[in-house]
């Protein structure tokens, strides 16, 4: 069965779609790029693909204060 953006109420984006498939390194960034396209058609999107973009990786940590980012223990 066929869906389109319109069909959707809301959409809730995984941020690593592609984690356990690694031919499909371009998912994340389609995820991300069809969460932009439904958000701007009217469908609410709980987790914003904007924000989603920028927190690519796990750098994106050291953008919040050192009190809340995770301790890190290395053996």
């Amino acid at each position: 069965e066929r869906t389109t953006i319109d069909d959707f109420d809301a959409l809730w984006l995984r941020s690593d779609p592609a984690d356990d498939v690694p031919d499909r390194f371009w998912a994340q960034t389609a995820g991300i790029l069809f969460g932009g396209l439904a958000a701007r058609r009217g469908v609410t999107v709980v987790n914003n693909p904007a924000s989603l973009s920028l927190a690519l990786s796990k750098l994106y940590l050291h953008h919040f204060p050192p009190e809340v980012r995770p301790v890190v223990f290395l053996a």
